[in-house]
């Protein structure tokens, strides 16, 4: 009336909504803030800050002044922001850690046959690099070991397998367990030789050998493939390739012992 802003009947609607906007906002903040990280902490107290600055400032500069149900109406929505933000966040991370453990394989700590088939997906269409070299390793007779000395030490010569190849390699490629005691290596010879992979690999072989109480040694069977050779290949057919090099190399293994392989 005549312009002079006055309490009406419903008075008390504006002051209840007034307190329950502080009083969530204020939880708001202590429960959010203990699960932010220190940066965004920052904003938070910036949040609260704006809310009492236009509190205290509506109680010091006298009637007319109206800014404290806006101050809070302007930080419980940046808080609802934020919030949503962080919620994101978090989402992001824990999709990521996720994917951490899906690429790293439990036994070995080598990559994983789900990134192995990342990989493959990403190298679907040639050509691939020309110093790009695939090998397959296979454990031979680890068959006999499971059925001799037990699966304990079966997984040791695996792990200890994965640890001498993963040496060899050093930072020039990645090693993929994609089976039982199988391995997938892409190797980057744009620097390094396959002579140099050899030789580092049959030095951890003959460390264990040295070290192995009732495993006498680690012998492997390894096919490999260069990309430079199949210009117009995918990974997927190198891989193959380098497969079938490996069985020729396991069926020598196992005739020059006259071993079944299956026994």
């Amino acid at each position: 009336q005549n312009n002079v802003y006055r309490h009406g009947p419903f008075y008390i609607v504006y002051p209840i909504i007034y307190v329950l906007m502080m009083i969530l906002l204020i939880i708001g903040l202590l429960q959010y803030g203990r699960r932010f990280a220190s940066s965004n902490k920052k904003s938070l107290f910036a949040i609260m800050l704006l809310a009492l600055v236009g509190i205290v400032f509506q109680e010091t500069a006298g009637s007319f002044m109206r800014t404290g149900y806006l101050a809070l109406a302007m930080g419980s929505t940046l808080l609802f922001i934020h919030f949503e933000e962080f919620c994101q966040q978090e989402m992001d991370e824990d999709g990521k850690a996720k994917t951490i453990l899906l690429e790293k394989d439990a036994l070995t700590d080598l990559y994983s046959r789900y990134a192995y088939n990342e990989q493959l997906k990403k190298h679907s269409n040639p050509p691939l690099s020309s110093t790009l070299c695939v090998l397959l390793i296979d454990i031979n007779g680890l068959k006999m070991v499971n059925d001799t000395k037990g699966h304990e030490k079966g997984d040791e010569l695996i792990c200890e397998t994965a640890h001498a190849i993963r040496k060899a390699i050093q930072s020039y490629g990645h090693v993929y367990r994609t089976g039982g005691d199988e391995f997938v290596v892409l190797l980057d010879l744009s620097s390094y030789t396959i002579k140099e992979f050899y030789d580092i690999l049959k030095r951890e072989f003959y460390a264990y050998k040295i070290k192995a109480i009732e495993l006498s040694e680690i012998n492997v069977a390894i096919g490999k493939a260069y990309a430079k050779d199949y210009p117009d290949f995918t990974l997927e057919q190198l891989v193959e390739v380098a497969d079938r090099d490996m069985y020729k190399d396991k069926a020598n293994y196992y005739r020059n012992k006259r071993h079944d392989r299956r026994k």
